[in-house]
């Protein structure tokens, strides 16, 4: 992908688009990376903007820890030392894959090797699921990104006064039908609808053409 430090201002010519035909209402704009996302909001008489998280800063870490409740941001950095086996985090290259794949094989490995406390399943429904040691829970990859994606609306929806079901996610490029309709379900678990995926170049390449005066 492009640098996560001037992504987020990508997606912001596309959603407006597709504002006005959408009936004017506000959209959330999320570009969602393996380590950090971006959440951009489109609302009429609102400066466009790239939110800040409820520590102040615009770029949010994709991850979640589970505790007494849902953790996220700076208050995860002290769960990865005290109870690392209850944050979740790298979960994006997981998504829609199934649990016997060559791929996906290749990337629990990957993955263990990161985070040891956690053992990747198979979900009948999903793909991948991850089980905590002490907990009889499970989890799938996309509920946990769902929970990530809540946190971002929740601060959208503050910014913008209002609720917000409609969204634009951009998306990696080598992402296949499988990874799209997981991230589609994401959005499902999350109460947002997936106006658009915009692929990580196309957005790239409009962030470049903003900045340029056609020669004559």
């Amino acid at each position: 992908g492009i640098n996560a430090e001037y992504m987020g201002m990508i997606i912001i010519p596309l959603i407006a688009l597709l504002l006005f035909s959408n009936g004017l209402a506000a959209i959330i704009g999320i570009d969602l990376g393996s380590l950090y996302y971006k959440t951009t909001l489109v609302k009429p008489g609102k400066p466009l903007q790239i939110l800040e998280n409820n520590v102040a800063k615009r770029k949010s870490l994709t991850q979640i820890a589970l505790s007494d409740k849902r953790l996220y941001e700076l208050d995860i950095k002290p769960v990865l030392i005290t109870k690392p086996e209850t944050a979740f985090i790298y979960l994006l290259p997981l998504l829609g894959l199934e649990f016997n794949s060559t791929t996906s094989k290749f990337l629990i490995q990957e993955f263990r090797l990161r985070n040891t406390l956690w053992t990747i399943t198979n979900d009948e429904r999903r793909g991948l699921a991850v089980r905590l040691p002490d907990w009889n829970t499970t989890f799938s990859i996309e509920e946990l990104l769902a929970m990530v994606l809540r946190d971002a609306k929740e601060i959208a929806e503050k910014a913008a006064g209002e609720k917000i079901s409609d969204c634009v996610l951009t998306v990696n490029p080598s992402f296949g039908l499988a990874q799209k309709l997981a991230l589609a379900d994401v959005l499902k678990l999350a109460n947002l609808s997936p106006l658009a995926f915009i692929n990580d170049n196309l957005a790239a390449a409009v962030r470049y053409s903003i900045d340029r005066t056609p020669e004559n």
